[in-house]
């Protein structure tokens, strides 16, 4: 009987992290690393066609939302 409490317990612990969603979860980690390896491509496909490098296309970005002051 103890066994199988604790087997349990361990299959009920395992199902409530795979379904949480938000957290330092496994899914959480996978999603966050997908978006930066596309957003990584996608500043470096920008700045091959404009040749405007990775910080300036933040500062623009920057600028155009209204963050920082345009000179």
């Amino acid at each position: 009987m103890a066994l199988e409490e604790k087997y349990r317990r361990v299959r009920e612990d395992q199902e409530y992290e795979d379904a949480r969603l938000l957290g330092w979860t496994k899914q959480a980690e996978m999603y966050n690393s997908r978006f930066a390896m596309f957003f990584l491509v996608v500043g470096l496909l920008t700045e091959y066609w404009t040749g405007v490098d990775l910080p300036g296309q933040i500062e623009e970005m920057l600028r155009v939302g209204g963050v920082i002051e345009m000179n």
